[in-house]
């Protein structure tokens, strides 16, 4: 008789675990519901296209995103899993205000209202230009906070863009191109936020390498990453992310000799790394003589 009871008590703590474990994953699972109101400096209707986006703290993907009552401001996010978040309201591109400064909230197993999320008025009237130092062009502009944390994403779709919603304090900002044109990023920028507006103008500089990435049919590979990597005694590594026709441009190279490859996004299985191709780079920008090929298997 005693030699059974081991296995019994065995079993009962199994059986407590697995129960300990149902019951933390059904409190988990609960969340709640993320609410408030988004307010503007001029009242309502707030601008058409005016959204809430859901972030977790210190990273800036979005997981989520609420449409807003234009005339009462009201938004609701979620449910959402149990969990720490930050949630910005963003106008559309094109009105004259920014976005709100970041609210964050907790959440467990409950309902949250954040009250007043508001948009805010710029404080930086900002402009991209081709390395003219003219041409608006189109671009996207990336703020860091003093740490060198990514604070904000900002589009500048005409070459024109406004920051607004930030703290008090120094940023680093850095446009960077999205046509398919032989540009690369513009140099860091730094600007201090001291409650009056101001000018900056980003100018992206000219890429020293570029082209193309097809397969071997000859069609182009969107969102394939091409490395340049210095291999005559520096340690110098560029890359760029195609564009959907292919499109790819790396500045900010140095005189030397560079491999370059192009490795074919994760999801096209059926491609390999292109082979590596070598380019002496004198100095000037060049359009590489042949496109890198991602290999079909």
């Amino acid at each position: 008789m005693n030699a059974g009871k081991p296995t019994f008590r065995c079993l009962s703590l199994v059986a407590a675990l697995v129960l300990l474990l149902t019951t933390a994953s059904v409190a988990l699972a609960q969340g709640g519901v993320i609410s408030g109101t988004v307010t503007s400096p001029g009242g309502y209707p707030l601008p058409a296209g005016t959204v809430v986006k859901l972030f977790e703290p210190g990273a800036w993907d979005v997981l989520g995103q609420a449409n807003v009552d234009l005339d009462r401001g009201d938004f609701s996010l979620g449910p959402v899993p149990n969990g720490l978040y930050v949630v910005k309201a963003v106008p559309p591109s094109g009105s004259r205000y920014t976005q709100s400064q970041p609210v964050s909230v907790s959440v467990f197993n409950a309902p949250v209202n954040v009250g007043p999320v508001p948009l805010t008025e710029p404080e930086v009237f900002g402009a991209v230009t081709a390395p003219d130092g003219a041409t608006p062009v189109p671009a996207e502009v990336r703020i860091y906070a003093g740490s060198g944390l990514l604070v904000q994403w900002l589009q500048a779709p005409a070459g024109q863009f406004l920051v607004g919603g930030l703290p008090a304090g120094s940023y680093g900002l850095r446009a960077s191109p999205v046509t398919d044109d032989p540009y690369w990023h513009s140099p860091l920028e730094t600007i201090t936020l001291n409650g009056y507006t101001q000018t900056i103008t980003l100018t992206l500089t000219a890429a020293d390498l570029y082209g193309t990435v097809e397969d071997s049919l000859g069609n182009p590979v969107p969102e394939a990453t091409v490395h340049a990597t210095q291999i005559d005694g520096g340690h110098l590594h560029r890359r760029d992310l195609t564009s959907d026709s292919g499109y790819y441009a790396i500045g900010d190279l140095v005189s030397g000799t560079y491999r370059l490859i192009a490795e074919p996004p994760w999801y096209e299985g059926a491609l390999l790394p292109s082979v590596p191709l070598t380019v002496a780079l004198p100095g000037a920008t060049r359009k590489d003589a042949m496109p890198k090929r991602c290999g079909n298997t």
